[in-house]
């Protein structure tokens, strides 16, 4: 989700003619700094907002807060007397939590939530079909590790699914090896033999989490002023 930032100088012309051919490096400097500035200010809140990537996953490169980025033109040393710069978030799934909405199966019936089981094991998130890591419910691996899950209603009228213990012991466990240390989730109660991994749902809510296109908005309009500042800057020099 590119974010395009352009803005004309009217109120700057006297200063502009003074700084001649600089007067493209000042405005080129400040829409750097814009977009410095956003950067800066976004991803401690994308960061704040998102806590839970475990290191493993942030070990395989699945880093929302770094996915907002940006970019000046023209870059490499050259200037122009109308810069560009461009605010980006990376990730597909951002505009989600700039609106909010809701997310459904696009194939199945269900969603499968992980549940905090899930979550210690490792099955919230794992590759794509492009071998990307993202978050996903791994049902298939679950099965894949410990059996058939079985289905339990739960009193909400949901149904989860859950994996046996190991032995099928009751105040058991389930264990498994994830980034080279062994996790484990147990069962809740000393009568339980299943550890729940997942809930299945219709649908989700995605609540509006962050608001970066206004901090864009933010950060473009303080361009004049770092305009100004940085033409400040060049003159200074000269003298």
């Amino acid at each position: 989700m590119p974010i395009r930032l352009k803005i004309q100088f009217p109120d700057f012309r006297d200063l502009m003619k003074q700084l001649g051919q600089d007067a493209a490096t000042a405005q080129t400097r400040a829409m750097a700094d814009v977009v410095a500035g956003w950067k800066g200010e976004i991803r401690p809140l994308v960061k704040a907002n998102f806590q839970r990537t475990p290191p493993y996953a942030r070990a395989r490169g699945l880093n929302y807060e770094k996915s907002f980025q940006g970019s000046s033109y023209p870059s490499k040393g050259k200037v122009s007397a109308d810069p560009a710069g461009f605010l980006i978030a990376k990730a597909d799934f951002a505009q989600v939590f700039e609106d909010g909405g809701s997310s459904r199966p696009k194939s199945r019936r269900y969603l499968a939530i992980p549940l905090a089981g899930a979550k210690k094991l490792g099955l919230d998130y794992g590759p794509s079909k492009s071998n990307r890591l993202s978050k996903r419910s791994l049902v298939e691996e679950a099965e894949r590790r410990f059996g058939a899950l079985r289905p339990i209603r739960s009193k909400a009228g949901n149904t989860i699914l859950a994996a046996d213990t190991h032995g099928k012991a009751k105040g058991g466990f389930l264990g498994t090896v994830l980034g080279g240390k062994v996790k484990i989730a147990k069962a809740r109660g000393k009568k339980r033999d299943f550890v729940p991994l997942f809930v299945l749902v219709r649908s989700v809510r995605l609540p509006k989490k962050l608001n970066f296109v206004a901090l864009a908005q933010k950060w473009l309009n303080r361009l004049p002023d770092f305009t100004e500042k940085r033409a400040a800057e060049l003159l200074a020099k000269r003298k």
